[in-house]
């Protein structure tokens, strides 16, 4: 009722009840344990059939008449610069060697909580007027210093390195530590509007031609006044203070929509009793009227939504997460002191704010004009439209639509204007020469880079192990189980199986895995220790491979074979992770044996054993009064149920 059974590197024919080893298909035995009867000890055995079926392959391969492989190509290109590649990889993280997508747009890296500085530059990126004022600017090192320590030279580059460059997201470093940013200070978070103005306040220190265009794009002019409430001699008496600002802070708390959130700063507050205004003109306290009229409005309006507030009976700062009605499409002409022409802004960066009062994360919904994308941090996608219709809905009663989030925190509307250029219609030629040149060669190195980074990503890791791994795996086991009848340590010096890694591409076939093991086990073979677990594969040459040797998948825990390797489509891919992943270990098979034909239904019988429990057996040696653990006296059993 026993059949052959392939256990521990040789071949395999299903069970019936039990399992078998047979002698004809047994593992390379080392040197010092007993050669199995009927096994041969001359492993370099040639094969007298050449005209054998194929298992593994389904075909001889012949070297003289053998193809080329387009991914040879591929791979002389990796390995040509890998050194750099990987030192590249090392420094700067994958995110810089994988090339950025369709869409054409890159992320920024996190150095560790700049995740507000970052969606402000997305932002201040797809603010177009904002990236040529940017890419008009002139370094003049008498003026402007250091070029390391140039804001406006660094964020110039920045723009620059974001709009020409393949990666799919660049490091913020340059302009960190141009502001002065120590490592500690950019794993702080901030506040993005507080950033903003910081940000603008140091680029128009730094020129006057950025500073005139930041007022230009961004300023809005707010006048304070207090005027009586009354006339006095046929005279209302007021008092006006203009003030510049680059954002509209606005409390939203007890407001459903940002228009009246607005509307609610125009509303005058009555000096009254107590707290009469002191009318110099006059020279009395008088009834006055305390407001705030808007006197002129940029092209790129901001608005600083105040979410955090303090709440006075817990006394606590706490975020304010309401819901909150923001117009798409708005007229801000109800600002003006005036009643001019209509003013009609477009919603096109948001800069949201999830998390609480205490802490949170930053990302930012921008538009170039025709999509909206996501970014957050080192990527940036398109916003699928599901995702997008429940962020834009309708307002209830009319066509209006309004962005709908709790976390909105910094808003960005531009002017509509039929003149108004689209981020995208930005290309190179706007760039300064000098940058534009020095970016270029910088580009074409890194897509060369890429390009042996996308061949180093699809490299599969492989753990070979020799054929008489199997034994010294079952062997650790039975030693670890069998540790009473055995003896205290019998298996402290017991080694670990040999084995060694190989990387192939996920593309390659069969017998270019054959090729790639053979001269990796032949190398270590060579490597002049007394014995090898590869020493049997020095007389298989590339043509036996294949009828004689082979490989299938191995359990490194005990000590099985498992499939056998054959060719097909994505079999590479198959075997395990990418070349950071861990190894797929693999077993090398030897056949001693010129019949291999009981090998017909090998996959499909060990998926029936997969199910069934495992059984160790060992021989007891009578003589020395102890389980024998020599190779041809332990093995595993896969036992069909009773009845």
């Amino acid at each position: 009722n026993f059949v052959p059974f392939h256990l521990f590197g040789s071949w395999v024919r299903p069970p019936a009840v039990g399992l078998m080893v047979s002698a004809d298909h047994l593992p390379a035995a080392r040197p010092d344990s007993p050669t199995p009867k009927g096994a041969k000890r001359d492993l370099g055995l040639k094969q007298e059939h050449a005209t054998n079926t194929v298992k593994q392959s389904g075909k001889a391969e012949d070297p003289q008449h053998s193809h080329a492989d387009p991914l040879d190509e591929e791979e002389a290109w990796y390995l040509e610069h890998k050194d750099e590649m990987l030192e590249r990889l090392k420094t700067d993280g994958w995110v810089r060697l994988q090339a950025k997508d369709e869409i054409g747009y890159v992320g920024l890296l996190n150095q560790g909580a700049t995740c507000y500085m970052n969606s402000l530059l997305q932002a201040l990126f797809f603010t177009t007027e904002f990236r040529l004022m940017m890419y008009r600017f002139c370094h003049d090192p008498a003026k402007h210093g250091d070029k390391s320590r140039s804001i406006p030279l660094q964020l110039q580059r920045l723009m620059a390195t974001m709009q020409t460059t393949s990666a799919s997201a660049v490091s913020t470093h340059g302009l960190t530590e141009a502001c002065g940013f120590t490592s500690r200070e950019t794993r702080e978070q901030h506040d993005v509007q507080e950033f903003c103005r910081v940000l603008f306040a140091a680029l128009e220190e730094s020129s006057e031609q950025l500073a005139k265009g930041i007022s230009s794009l961004f300023a809005c002019t707010v006048t304070n006044r207090i005027r009586t409430k009354e006339e006095h001699g046929g005279k209302i008496y007021e008092s006006r203070r203009p003030e510049k600002g680059y954002d509209i802070q606005v409390p939203i708390q007890g407001h459903k929509t940002l228009e009246d959130a607005l509307r609610a700063l125009l509303v005058e507050e009555a000096l009254e009793g107590d707290n009469k205004w002191l009318c110099e003109d006059l020279g009395e306290k008088v009834d006055a009227l305390k407001g705030s009229v808007f006197e002129e409005i940029p092209d790129i309006l901001c608005i600083h939504l105040n979410r955090f507030v303090f709440d006075l009976e817990t006394l606590r700062r706490k975020k304010v997460t309401d819901a909150f009605s923001i117009p798409d499409i708005v007229d801000f002409s109800f600002l003006m002191d005036s009643t001019p022409e209509p003013m009609r802004y477009r919603l096109y960066a948001v800069c949201l704010h999830s998390g609480t009062a205490h802490g949170g994360h930053y990302h930012a919904l921008v538009s170039d004009g025709a999509a909206w994308y996501d970014a957050n941090d080192g990527t940036v996608r398109q916003i699928a439209e599901d995702r997008l219709a429940s962020y834009f809905v309708k307002r209830e009663g009319s066509e209006q639509l309004e962005f709908n989030s709790r976390d909105a925190y910094f808003l960005f509307y531009q002017r509509c204007r039929e003149d108004a250029k689209p981020a995208h219609s930005i290309s190179e030629e706007d760039l300064p020469e000098d940058l534009r040149r020095e970016l270029s060669e910088d580009s074409q190195r890194l897509e060369v880079l890429q390009r042996a980074y996308r061949f180093h990503q699809q490299l599969r890791r492989l753990r070979i192990f020799g054929p008489s791994a199997a034994h010294d795996v079952l062997k650790k086991y039975a030693t670890a189980q069998l540790a009473g009848l055995l003896g205290e340590g019998t298996g402290d010096a017991l080694p670990e199986p040999e084995s060694v890694i190989v990387q192939v591409h996920e593309g390659r076939d069969l017998p270019r895995l054959f090729r790639t093991v053979r001269s990796a086990l032949l190398e270590r073979a060579e490597q002049g220790r007394s014995f090898s677990a590869f020493e049997c594969v020095r007389g298989f040459d590339e043509a036996e491979w294949g009828r004689r040797v082979r490989l299938r998948r191995f359990d490194v825990s005990w000590g099985e074979a498992g499939s056998v390797l054959e060719d097909r489509e994505g079999l590479i891919a198959s075997l395990g992770q990418g070349c950071s992943g861990a190894a797929a270990p693999l077993i090398v098979e030897i056949c001693r044996g010129q019949d291999t034909s009981d090998d017909e239904n090998a996959s499909e019988n060990l998926k029936e054993l997969d199910a069934r429990p495992r059984t160790l057996l060992c021989r007891w040696d009578p003589e020395q009064r102890r389980p024998s653990l020599a190779v041809q006296d332990l093995c595993v059993l896969r036992l069909a149920p009773s009845g």
